[in-house]
């Protein structure tokens, strides 16, 4: 592991975040408790303390949920701002750089799943209800017409959050090879 280009990753993903924070301006601040942005956040430090499996971890929420995600977004709105391009490409640059290189930590996708689930209850209770971070608050969009309870809403999306890490876990574990990454592929020891 070369720690040096790792601590660069490192501090070039907490600059980026620090950067879109920024531009968020005092009202959006709270946005920055995105989980894409969280994840962020744990690969961050993920690299800058050698932990694979937190790089690992955040990698993935980003390529099965935030990136995805954050294009339907995109496209919803008509708008994209520079600082968000950085914040959504960066991770998948830095986290498909050492992934590639050690592999998938076990269990990725379930404790990318926990960082998903435990955002509800810290979304609910620090951002602003209008703000519907994490859609801790109200379920998205349509969603709205045909789920009127929030818990079911969210019951629904964790279920689906699941599987769909879960599926990229298995698809990346297959493109990256893990049997033949070494122990940090099937144990990530950090």
């Amino acid at each position: 592991m070369n720690v040096g280009r790792h601590r660069a990753w490192g501090w070039a993903l907490l600059v980026s975040l620090l950067l879109h924070a920024w531009s968020k301006g005092e009202t959006y601040r709270w946005e920055m408790l995105w989980g894409c942005h969280v994840a962020t956040a744990l690969m961050a430090a993920g690299f800058l303390a050698g932990s694979a499996r937190a790089i690992a971890v955040g990698f993935l929420f980003h390529v099965a949920l935030g990136f995805p995600m954050w294009i339907i977004e995109c496209i919803t709105k008509w708008w994209i701002s520079p600082t968000s391009i950085l914040v959504h490409t960066l991770p998948l640059a830095a986290g498909g750089f050492d992934v590639r290189r050690r592999g998938l930590s076990r269990h990725s996708a379930l404790l990318a799943w926990s960082l998903y689930v435990a955002l509800f209850p810290v979304s609910a209770w620090l951002a602003p209800p209008e703000l519907n971070v994490n859609l801790a608050h109200a379920p998205w969009g349509f969603f709205r017409s045909y789920i009127s309870q929030l818990w079911v809403f969210q019951a629904g999306a964790s279920a689906l959050t699941l599987a769909l890490l879960l599926a990229w876990e298995r698809a990346l574990g297959r493109w990256l090879g893990s049997a033949d990454r070494g122990p940090v592929a099937t144990s990530a020891p950090d």
